[in-house]
């Protein structure tokens, strides 16, 4: 085994740099100018760390091919969420050495493997806790289950996370804990956040209809809320029968592309009233009591708008969370799950997404 591996220390926690442990990152082979493409290759590959994978793969004259699999641990993983990985899903000592001989060029053994988890695991533990320093007046929350339950008692692990807008239109992660906003554990998780010195909130932005509205209210009294509007248009279309879809899609689209607050409300009211003449009761009363909270956007700048109606921001992040817990398949306790998200976060964060 590599000796930077053996003698690994805790890095520190609030460095946004990589975190390779001793281990390095996997990196593209470089184009070389006589790969000549001759053909691509369908591949399909069934393997307990990367699931099931179809990928079509160029065939080059020159050059060994290069698996899916590998293509998929160096584009997609760092190197803390693959000792995750490994840990959790537990897989074999074969199975291990193969991956990480394949990503690093160096076998790793199981038991290096359960030290870098508990390594990992302590910085992680240190980032979740870190101070937050700026004022964030926009903050995204949102929670989905994962593709894994939890073995002890059987139910589905669900994580919730937060994101942070600057003034100036930065995302931070703020935090991530085990729970789902329509539970105890996401007033717990707002007071957490705000005892690490999240301030200056003005604007939650979650789900329509949710309990979490109330509990931001005790958390953060000064902070409106304002629901997303593709939650809302969904779950609205979830009560029409289908001949009713198509126009449907087109009424909801221009309650929430008016002007002002006023617009919006007159096309709502317009809107219910013909769902009651054509007798969908059950979409004109929800929509009636969730309408109003999808509004809130229009107390704030209209350049701001698009950014303040949905929390479409968080739904690519919250897949790929899935997608990770789907190969691990279960996990000993909530807060394996929390760790395997925090991971992905982590390695997010080190990237231009911030910005973009």
């Amino acid at each position: 085994m590599n000796s930077d591996l053996s003698d690994l220390a805790i890095d520190d926690p609030t460095d946004s740099g990589p975190t390779s442990y001793g281990v390095p990152e996997a990196a593209p082979a470089p184009r070389q100018p006589n790969a000549r493409r001759t053909a691509r290759l369908a591949r399909v590959a069934n393997t307990r760390t990367a699931s099931r994978l179809l990928a079509e793969m160029p065939k080059m004259r020159n050059l060994p091919l290069q698996t899916a699999i590998v293509r998929h641990y160096e584009h997609y993983r760092s190197v803390e969420e693959t000792v995750l990985e490994l840990y959790y899903a537990n897989l074999s000592l074969w199975n291990i050495e193969w991956v990480t001989h394949t990503l690093w060029g160096d076998a790793v053994s199981v038991a290096d493997v359960v030290d870098l988890k508990e390594r990992i695991a302590r910085r992680i533990t240190a980032w979740r806790n870190l101070r937050i320093q700026d004022d964030y007046p926009v903050v995204y929350i949102e929670s989905s289950w994962l593709k894994g339950r939890i073995k002890s008692d059987g139910k589905q692990a669900t994580v919730i996370i937060a994101i942070g807008q600057t003034e100036s239109g930065d995302r931070h992660v703020l935090g991530v804990g085990e729970g789902a906003i329509d539970e105890d554990s996401a007033e717990v998780f707002l007071r957490h956040l705000k005892a690490r010195g999240l301030s200056g909130v003005r604007l939650v932005i979650g789900e329509p209809g949710s309990p979490l509205r109330n509990r931001v209210r005790k958390v953060f009294p000064q902070a409106a809320y304002q629901g997303c509007v593709t939650t809302l248009a969904a779950q609205a279309l979830h009560w029409l029968p289908s001949r009713h879809l198509c126009e449907a899609k087109d009424r909801l689209g221009e309650i929430h592309s008016a002007r002002d607050r006023e617009t919006a409300r007159r096309r709502a009211d317009e809107l219910i009233a013909e769902w009651r003449r054509n007798r969908v009761d059950e979409a004109a009363d929800f929509l009636a009591e969730r309408v109003d909270e999808t509004l809130t956007y229009f107390d704030f700048p209209r350049a701001r708008w698009r950014q303040l109606r949905t929390n479409d921001c968080l739904r690519g992040i919250l897949r790929r969370m899935r997608e990770r817990a789907r190969v691990v398949g279960g996990f000993c306790d909530g807060e394996s799950a929390v760790l395997l998200a925090a991971a992905g976060l982590r390695r997010l964060m080190r990237s231009d997404w911030s910005i973009r």
